[in-house]
């Protein structure tokens, strides 16, 4: 009886710790090794390739990646994916990039990445900027070939809507018309949002009975 309560009780903790710490993975295909933008919606300039963009050897770009903008077109090239945040806290998102850009607006700060809530504000907005300061790679002040990764942890406890979207997007100007905006090229890869739900309820509570049966197993014993 005493080694049933023993393992009843190790149980109850196992499960009790395992539903509240897990997280969770709230993006799908975020690695595009399905050779596919399956899971992701897509306007304008946006493709899955492994050697395109000359992105293949840069770190990072791990097979299959996302390209943003290769053709040089007039408007804008985004890549979204919407996702619940049901019950969750706290995400962090993080992502392998590279950009190659020929920027003659160097005081516009351009976002290129937005997590929004579904009503439509914004929540947090990384501008290429952002990236290309805490990138590496050579570049002069406006062109350049820069990469790096990208990742930041995020409260969202005030949120109010059960789903977010995460945007990648740029904004770009024809060959000829470079000297008025932006023409660049950009590869995603690796991109992850994890977030750790928020403890139900019957979860406290099996962990709750788990410490309770293991405080008189110990009690025993003494």
């Amino acid at each position: 009886m005493k080694k049933f309560l023993g393992l009843l009780t190790g149980l109850l903790l196992i499960f009790g710790v395992a539903g509240s710490a897990s997280a969770v993975q709230l993006i799908s295909n975020g690695d595009f090794e399905t050779g596919t933008l399956a899971g992701w919606t897509t306007k304008g300039d946006v493709q899955v390739t492994n050697a395109g963009g000359g992105f293949s050897a840069t770190q990072g770009m791990d097979n299959y990646y996302a390209l943003i903008g290769l053709d040089i077109t007039d408007g804008s090239s985004t890549l979204r994916q919407d996702f619940e945040v049901v019950g969750i806290n706290e995400i962090t998102i993080s992502f392998n990039w590279a950009f190659d850009y020929w920027d003659n607006s160097a005081s516009a700060d351009d976002t290129f990445l937005s997590f929004v809530r579904q009503d439509g504000k914004p929540a947090l907005g990384i501008s290429l900027l952002d990236l290309e300061t805490n990138g590496t790679g050579f570049w002069s002040p406006d062109v350049g070939l820069a990469y790096g990764f990208f990742e930041k942890t995020y409260d969202i406890s005030a949120y109010t809507t059960d789903e977010a979207r995460l945007i990648f997007r740029l904004i770009e100007e024809s060959d000829s018309n470079f000297w008025t905006g932006t023409g660049a090229v950009a590869g995603i890869d690796n991109v992850s949002i994890t977030g750790s739900p928020v403890p139900e309820p019957a979860t406290m509570m099996l962990f709750g009975l788990g410490l309770l049966g293991l405080a008189g197993v110990s009690r025993k014993k003494s």
